[in-house]
């Protein structure tokens, strides 16, 4: 059977993401092999990101490393370990370290950063002001950081977290927790004593701000 021209173009695509998952590998301070890195891909500072083995990288993955800001000097870095798996439009910027241990899957569009622009010079353009203190960001094997969450500076996720989309976490999350979105909270951890998961009790401010949400969904005041 005659191959289609979609057919066609897979196949060059795929030889090319082959190539394009070689050259940046090559330009990397460390990788382990294997995996696949898409196109388009920015990478600033290169030489500043460790990578495992097997890495996956969709379209549009962003990962920034800052060693100069507004005349103060940095030494950021970003340290992944094998099989990390990256979705469309994730944003990574470590002015200090961002570590994501094996097996993390963070997904589309989600935002980790280990500083945040100051919020108190207003004089200036919000890109262009000072950065606060860099906090370094841990995330520790085989968490899942969920579509457009953000992850903010001194942040460990405990292992086998999953963070819910749209969450924004600004403290420290225990190892084998579920945290959902739109108030982030703590409702489920896993308790390695008894090797089951344990419910944990929502807030009567939760409770009541689901309510709330419920009541205007449905048109009631």
């Amino acid at each position: 059977m005659a191959m289609t021209v979609y057919g066609i173009y897979r196949k060059f695509y795929e030889y090319w993401i082959r190539l394009h998952t070689a050259m940046v590998g090559r330009a990397l301070g460390a990788y382990g092999g294997g995996g696949r890195i898409e196109s388009p891909l920015v990478v600033n500072l290169p030489e500043r990101v460790f990578v495992g083995k097997n890495p996956i990288w969709a379209a549009g993955v962003f990962l920034s490393c800052v060693t100069e800001w507004n005349g103060a000097c940095y030494n950021g870095e970003i340290r992944m370990g094998d099989n990390c798996f990256i979705r469309e439009g994730a944003h990574l910027s470590a002015a200090s370290s961002i570590i994501l241990g094996d097996g993390v899957s963070i997904a589309r569009g989600s935002v980790i950063c280990d500083h945040f622009h100051s919020a108190l010079e207003t004089d200036l353009h919000p890109y262009l002001r000072p950065l606060t203190k860099p906090k370094p960001v841990v995330i520790e094997d085989n968490c899942g950081i969920g579509a457009y969450a953000q992850i903010g500076p001194g942040v460990r996720v405990g292992k086998g977290s999953m963070i819910g989309q749209g969450c924004i976490i600004l403290r420290d999350v225990p190892p084998g927790s579920v945290i959902l979105a739109p108030l982030p909270q703590l409702v489920r951890q896993y308790d390695e004593e008894l090797r089951r998961w344990q419910n944990l009790t929502v807030s009567r401010h939760a409770r009541s701000m689901f309510r709330l949400r419920s009541r205007k969904k449905n048109g009631q005041t």
